[in-house]
């Protein structure tokens, strides 16, 4: 019997569904055959629905259950919070580093 084997079962997927997917999303939109106008339309809609998970996410946390975890959850929730942002932070940073101004043009000296 494998590791990662049930006993009750059939073995699970070596690769789930959605990931499958996944790769096939990005060997199609590599092929440039995805019109522009739906490539933006996917990029709204993806915008929407990350912003609804995050209200679906943030309407069942229990403001009552958070303050009775008393001062150490909250510490913790902060800094979990500042630790995901400063890595997005430094993420993007990397991705796109800060603009620079072009160089002086050479101007040309009358005599």
């Amino acid at each position: 019997m494998g590791f990662f084997q049930r006993q009750d079962g059939p073995r699970p997927p070596i690769m789930p569904l959605f990931v499958a997917g996944f790769l096939v999303m990005v060997l199609v939109r590599s092929t440039g055959i995805v019109p522009v106008a739906v490539l933006d339309g996917a990029k709204l809609t993806t915008t929407v629905l990350l912003a609804a998970a995050m209200f679906g996410l943030g309407t069942t946390v229990r403001i009552g259950k958070v303050l009775r975890a008393g001062r150490k959850g909250l510490v913790l929730g902060a800094l979990s919070t500042v630790l995901v942002g400063g890595v997005a932070f430094g993420s993007l940073m990397l991705i796109e580093p800060a603009p620079t101004a072009p160089p002086p043009q050479a101007t040309a000296v009358a005599r």
